[in-house]
């Protein structure tokens, strides 16, 4: 006879013997059951229900079989099910509500295998999931109390989901590998998540939504083509992404309470995009150094970052180290800041963020405490800053090499003071404030300057110095209004 068919009659006898165990005597308190396979489409199949049940399913050792299958239902207290499989295999094991000190262990070797775990509602619930091979699969669910859920993947074209709902939730997931997919939902109570595809990632993808609670997030990817995809939704948010890669996106989505996100994409980085919106009570947000290293084998350059909060105590702060950079930030509301430094990172010998070519920066703050401040060390520059009301302060200034600068500030109403200095070639400046007892401050060294200044109000002040080459300056004040 085959010895596949004849070990899989052993294991149906045992299945039967388990069963009819399960249908003993009342005073029967644990299970223990063990299956050893070798082959293809084996089939191991074990249901306990006890207060102390243990299982271990190990199928094809090192004979790589193809199509085994294991699955695993435990009902009852401290419940333990270990899956070891080599090959194209699939395991499922459900370990039910009544599972306290559940643990699931399922480890596989080979390529296409699936794992799919399921525990539902028990205490103190545990799975780790540990695949080697190309297009593997791992599902965990986990449904409240204390859970935890590990995953690490190896090779290429794997996909790992996990689904944790109330309580105390942790999940950690590890890919090494292109083209690997992440999906985490975490909702409710202390959740936490990590991520890593920090290595021979690319074509990786990260979504993890969290809603509400103890939130926190970290994704890290290290290769091109990738994306990251946080959402949070209230109470203590943190979220962060790291990508060190070309071609690569961040997005973070933060709704209330005391957020706080950063994203770092840089070392050979080009082609990067960040956007993070935030909205409401202790926000921050920090984008910094999109491109780092611009000696390496290929240029830091045409990143992108886009940051949006609005209400409470915004602070914004990015710094893009990179040529061709381009950043976008809105504040509306409340204790408003922004700090940016567009540039490059230094060639031997040079100074830190002299070799920038086309940055710019968009900034727009509406109400409250606003204050920004630009950096830019120029080449095409640009720069415009509009904030509107209340204790209004301004920045800017682009040196270093210098090129085709312009920056216009724009301040409407209530304590706004500016200033601007550019150093250096096309430069042209204007400065528009409104409301009472302004003050001014341009200053521009060489080249093609021009400022204009326009003040509304009373008790207004302007200063401007221009030297050198096409200068033209024009102020207007009205003290009408």
């Amino acid at each position: 006879m085959h010895r596949g068919l004849e070990l899989k009659k052993i294991v149906l006898s045992g299945v039967s013997v388990i069963a009819l165990g399960l249908a003993g005597p009342a005073f029967a308190q644990s299970n223990g059951s063990a299956i050893d396979q070798a082959g293809d489409n084996n089939t191991a199949a074990i249901s306990q229900s006890s207060k102390e049940n243990s299982s271990t399913v190990i199928q094809d050792g090192a004979a790589d079989g193809v199509a085994n299958d294991a699955n695993v239902v435990q009902d009852g207290k401290r419940g333990l099910s270990t899956i070891n499989q080599a090959g194209d295999n699939d395991a499922n094991v459900t370990q039910s509500a009544a599972t306290r000190d559940a643990v699931s262990v399922v480890v596989q070797d080979g390529d296409a295998n699936s794992a799919d775990v399921n525990q539902e509602s028990g205490r103190n619930t545990a799975s780790f999931i540990d695949q080697a091979g190309d297009d593997q699969s791992a599902t965990v669910l986990q449904a409240g109390n204390n859970n935890l859920s590990t995953i690490s993947q190896t090779q290429n074209t794997n996909s790992a989901n996990v689904s944790q709902t109330a309580a105390r939730n942790g999940s950690s997931i590890v890919q090494n590998g292109e083209e690997g997919d992440v999906t985490v939902v975490q909702s409710g109570r202390a959740n936490a998540s990590f991520v890593d595809q920090d290595d021979n990632t690319d074509r990786g993808n990260v979504l993890v939504v969290q809603s509400g609670n103890r939130n926190a997030s970290l994704a890290f990817q290290d290769d091109d083509d990738s994306s990251v995809n946080h959402n949070q939704s209230g109470n203590r948010n943190f979220a962060s992404t790291d990508q060190g890669s070309s071609d690569s996106s961040s997005t973070i989505n933060q709704s209330g309470n005391a957020n706080f996100a950063a994203v770092v994409q840089g070392d050979v980085s080009e082609n990067q995009s960040s956007s993070i919106d935030q909205s409401g009570d202790r926000n921050t947000a920090i984008v910094a150094s999109q491109g780092v290293d611009f000696q390496g084998p290929r240029p830091d350059n045409n990143n992108v970052s886009t940051i949006v909060q609005s209400g409470n105590d915004n602070f914004g702060f990015v710094n893009q180290e990179a040529g061709d950079s381009s950043h976008f930030l809105t504040q509306s509301g409340n204790k408003n800041a922004s700090v940016t430094v567009l540039g490059d990172d230094s060639e031997a010998g040079e100074t830190a963020f002299t070799v920038p070519t086309g940055s710019s920066a968009v900034i727009s703050q509406i109400g409250n405490r606003n204050l920004s401040a630009i950096g830019s060390a120029s080449d095409d520059s640009e720069v415009f800053v509009s904030q509107i009301g209340n204790a209004n302060v301004s920045g800017v200034a682009q040196l270093a090499g210098g090129s085709n600068n312009s920056a216009l500030v724009e301040q409407n109403g209530n304590v706004g003071l500016s200033a601007i200095v550019q150093d250096g070639n096309g430069n042209s400046a204007e400065l528009v404030q409104g409301g009472r007892r302004n003050q001014s401050f341009i200053a521009q060294s060489g080249n093609l300057n021009s400022a204009t200044v326009a003040q509304g109000g009373r008790h207004n002040v302007s200063t401007i110095l221009q030297t050198g080459n096409g200068n033209v300056a024009t102020v207007s004040q009205n003290a009408a209004q």
